[in-house]
């Protein structure tokens, strides 16, 4: 009788575990991103909590993003806008402002500086958009046409849709930025100059309609074919706004001296998502990478170089060190010193084979086609049988800025192999296009630009790109 009361404990112990674990949908295209957000939007019954970087206004998907939320804010669901104030000029943000609040539409802006001084290059980078406190979306996507593969040159990025109990730790990351002290609600324009700035970088037009109405008639089905996770062990992250000047904010709001190139112990601490993305690394046995740069900083970067000096194999997906600009010079001297046995770099260019193109990508002649860029921030570890295990799925650039100076967010998915593996099976797409392009494309492989100019420039970028 005792055994089989036993067995009884143990068999609703593990339904309740079970009933716990997270859903996780794992997003690779435009296509499934727009279709995921819109979907998740759509479902909103209280609140909608947006954070990213980058919110272009006049892009088809802000549009077909505003129209649902524009809904939901009528119909009482309390919505929320937090935008990095970099990419919005003063205008634009007393413009977008006034435009929202006649919709009923709540929006601040992160780290607004008029006169120069380094905190300036101190940005919100982190992208999270939380739904009911229940749902969230999180990864390297911003809200821009190029994000969503609808354009000529385009961004290959990865992101995750979750629903279960880790939502609670994403909606107090949005909380806790909303709430900043580096985060302002600016003072809005004039109504009558409001309407004329949406009467044109609002207005729907023939390219817009299309691209809308797709997703309005397609958008559910799409979510419904894709993968569904059950994980148990999610947690999401988002830099403690604290580890930019070590210590409490001042109350005159000054941010006061920081370091840029090195994180103190307190620092590195209160840097969550570096924090964790080094703990990542340390504890796997095997490493898959695929991020728009690789230049690794500081703890990151002994971290990654004692995995390959261990014998841990590492794979990094990744873009060209050919294609133009200083962030590709740097590249290529990090990759050509980290490139060896144990560590393989698949450096994929924007002139090359790799597509995403679907029915909405932008038309383009019949001797051109469509460009992509890698833009995704995702790394997985394996176990020792070399079998990918888990996933972090972040903003966070290999570079500098991600490392000590961006505030940047992330999902963690532990011991959660089908996601992982579906995750490293993405990221194949990339290293399948690199290796048919050493064949056919003669362009792809060119040296970086090495000019005196672009030299001096990456020496002063290493510390602050």
């Amino acid at each position: 009788m005792k055994a089989k009361y036993f067995l009884i404990m143990c068999v609703i112990l593990l339904a309740q575990m079970k009933s716990k674990a997270d859903e996780v949908r794992l997003m690779v295209t435009g296509r499934t991103a727009g279709s995921q957000i819109l979907e998740n939007l759509k479902d909103a019954r209280s609140s909608i909590d947006i954070m990213t970087y980058i919110w272009d206004p006049c892009s088809s998907v802000s549009k077909l993003f505003l129209e649902e939320l524009q809904h939901k804010a009528a119909s009482g669901v309390k919505v929320r806008l937090l935008i990095d104030s970099h990419t919005h000029d003063s205008k634009l943000r007393e413009r977008f402002t006034a435009y929202l609040a006649g919709k009923n539409i709540e929006i601040r802006y992160y780290n607004i500086r008029l006169k120069y001084n380094p905190a300036n290059n101190h940005r919100l980078h982190a992208k999270i958009i939380v739904v009911d406190g229940k749902t969230y979306f999180s990864g390297g996507r911003n809200v821009a046409n190029d994000y969503f593969d609808l354009e000529y040159f385009n961004w290959l990025d990865r992101d995750v849709n979750v629903t279960g109990a880790s939502a609670d730790e994403a909606q107090a990351a949005f909380n806790q930025y909303w709430n900043s002290y580096l985060t302002t609600k600016v003072k809005a324009s004039s109504k009558s100059e409001a309407s004329r700035w949406a009467g044109e970088c609002l207005k729907i037009y023939d390219r817009d309609a299309k691209i809308m109405n797709w997703y309005k008639e397609n958008s559910k089905s799409v979510v419904e074919e894709s993968k569904t996770h059950q994980c148990q062990n999610v947690r999401v992250y988002i830099d403690k706004p604290t580890f930019f000047i070590g210590v409490d904010a001042p109350a005159d709001g000054d941010l006061g001296p920081s370091k840029f190139d090195v994180l103190n112990k307190t620092q590195f601490q209160d840097k969550h998502v570096t924090r964790e993305l080094v703990h990542f690394i340390d504890q796997s046995d095997r490493l898959w990478i695929e991020n728009y740069s690789y230049v690794p900083d500081g703890r990151l970067r002994k971290a990654i170089a004692k995995k390959r000096n261990q014998g841990n194999y590492i794979e990094v997906f990744t873009n060209s060190a050919s294609d133009s600009g200083v962030l590709r010079h740097l590249m290529a001297k990090e990759m050509k010193r980290d490139q060896e046995k144990n560590q393989t770099f698949y450096p994929m260019s924007l002139l090359g084979s790799f597509s995403l193109a679907w029915e909405m990508t932008v038309e383009t002649k019949a001797n051109e086609k469509p460009q992509w860029s890698v833009h995704s921030k995702t790394f997985v570890s394996g176990s020792k049988d070399h079998r990918p295990q888990n996933a972090f799925v972040s903003s966070f650039n290999i570079d500098p800025r991600s490392y000590h100076t961006n505030i940047e967010s992330a999902v963690l998915i532990k011991n959660c192999r089908s996601l992982a593996t579906e995750t490293v099976l993405s990221m194949h797409l990339v290293s399948d296009a690199y290796i048919k392009d050493l064949k056919d494309c003669k362009a792809c492989s060119k040296k970086p630009d090495a000019s005196f100019l672009t030299k001096a420039l990456a020496f002063w970028a290493r510390s602050f790109y």
